[in-house]
């Protein structure tokens, strides 16, 4: 069985089995970040997340999407709504 498969509606998957890590990091990059484009902007509550589990490209990828989340949301608030916006798109780092 091919490993590789390409439906009719233009879906790729690879089976776990004749996927190396890197090939695995390259496709859900690809698939998750390039595939389906922002049309929802949704922050993600960082307060909730484990820092010390991101690597270096996945909390710039975190701040640039909160970058995104800002610019495109909050010239739809004002005042808390978009203080506390604001607070929560801040970028984050390692401490």
């Amino acid at each position: 069985m091919d490993p590789h498969t390409n439906n009719r509606d233009g879906i790729w998957s690879q089976s776990n089995e004749s996927a190396d890590e890197s090939q695995s990091e390259k496709m859900r990059e690809s698939l998750f970040f390039s595939f389906f484009p922002n049309h929802v902007y949704i922050l993600v509550q960082t307060k909730l997340v484990d820092l010390s589990l991101l690597s270096i490209e996945e909390m710039e990828w975190l701040n640039s999407y909160h970058s995104q989340v800002w610019e495109k949301v909050s010239p739809l608030l004002e005042g808390s709504a978009r203080q506390w916006l604001w607070k929560n798109t801040r970028p984050i780092a390692k401490q």
